[in-house]
């Protein structure tokens, strides 16, 4: 801990000058401060200085303005919560700097995870400072985002600053999301459909809901102690240290996501396991066609890489047919036919990128992408099939 509080006392100094590289993998604007060293990645505005520290990564403002941000990380001895670690570091922070005052103490994400969120004061050598801290617990670890600021620059960075919180999710609406406009949102867990009913309760067997309408219950949760929300929605109290992070997490993907409905079915992981199994073993018959779900998927995954339609069309249709009629010979089953469906949809999408090198181009598109209702087994036989339809087998 009381590395930690160096840390911070050298945050508060002007920080070293450290060259500015731009990473490919950034996002828009930013620039990576940390290295290969941590086991974490910290993007800060390019315009922004990186500091010369390597144990921890740091970037500050200007020279003359030493705002600046730091991230650090340590493995507690045993369990330690997030709350228990602000307890035990704003004790021996006040024995450093007497002068500290807590002025806001909320729920936020750091990177996409659950994080306390801790602003407050302290005076050093007579000039009053004013901090942010993130706190994260990950994988028996603690993690800390410190945003430090003169008194009265602080609020001059504060937004580049939750930037920075969570450019995280910034990457991944980059990779995933894309240009891609949601609407729609559907969130599954186990508190779901206490939430649903909660939000829902003149709307009886109703799922849905508005974004505003669970922005406003999740405000009028946070009013409320985890004992309380789970008192109120009606969920057993063993999952006092779960409810709060899941409100937080739900509310970030709406909100990444810009979606403008919300639906939460009353339904689990294990419910989607038990369908799973007896549909497989004929216990059940869905009403609905999933497996057209997989070829809409892959039918849109070909259009993405410009496949040429009609073609591939007129070659499902000769390859299913010999399917078919052949059947009594080969002996392979219904999934099998879909499988070799779906290689025909997407074994032109390789000619996007080489045209000479088309059936390698299509492997490694289907491998690097995931088709709805396929297992990496079977994406990978459809990769194969792909592959091989052109090029020689491997003895």
């Amino acid at each position: 801990m009381k590395k930690i509080i160096s840390v911070l006392l050298v945050a508060l100094m002007c920080l070293g000058l450290a060259s500015c590289t731009i990473d490919s993998e950034a996002p828009d604007g930013m620039q990576r401060a940390s290295n290969d060293k941590v086991a974490y990645v910290l993007w800060v505005p390019q315009t922004w200085s990186l500091g010369a520290a390597s144990e921890y990564a740091s970037a500050y403002y200007s020279v003359d303005d030493p705002s600046n941000v730091s991230v650090f990380f340590f493995a507690p001895d045993g369990e330690m919560s997030v709350e228990e670690y602000w307890t035990s570091f704003e004790a021996e922070y006040k024995e450093t700097f007497p002068s500290l005052a807590l002025v806001e103490n909320s729920n936020t994400l750091l990177g996409g995870r659950a994080a306390g969120k801790y602003v407050f004061t302290a005076t050093v050598s007579g000039e009053e400072f004013k901090f942010t801290q993130y706190i994260a617990e990950y994988g028996g670890m603690i993690y800390t985002l410190t945003y430090t600021a003169p008194a009265d620059k602080y609020d001059l960075h504060t937004q580049e600053v939750e930037e920075i919180a969570n450019n995280a999710l910034k990457t991944y609406r980059k990779l995933y999301l894309k240009d891609r406009k949601v609407e729609n949102i559907i969130l599954i867990g186990d508190f779901s459909p206490y939430i649903s009913r909660y939000v829902n309760e003149e709307r009886a067997e109703s799922h849905a809901m508005s974004a505003e309408e669970y922005q406003h219950f999740y405000d009028e949760m946070l009013l409320k102690n985890p004992q309380e929300m789970l008192k109120v929605l009606g969920i057993p109290a063993e999952n006092e240290a779960l409810i709060l992070t899941t409100l937080v997490v739900y509310r970030k993907l709406i909100e990444e996501t810009e979606a403008k409905d919300i639906w939460m079915p009353a339904l689990n992981l294990c419910d989607g396991l038990t369908y799973d199994y007896a549909e497989k073993n004929k216990i059940l018959k869905s009403a609905h066609d999933f497996e057209n779900d997989i070829i809409v998927a892959a039918k849109n995954m070909g259009k993405r890489y410009q496949s040429n339609k009609n073609h591939v069309n007129v070659m499902a249709s000769l390859a299913l047919t010999i399917f078919d009629k052949t059947k009594n010979l080969h002996g392979m089953q219904k999934r099998d036919r879909l499988l070799l469906q779906i290689a025909v949809l997407l074994h032109d999408c390789g000619k996007f990128i080489s045209m000479s090198r088309s059936a390698e181009c299509s492997y490694n598109i289907i491998m690097a992408s995931e088709i709805i209702g396929l297992s990496h087994a079977e994406r990978e036989m459809v990769a194969n099939i792909v592959k091989y339809n052109s090029m020689d087998m491997i003895s």
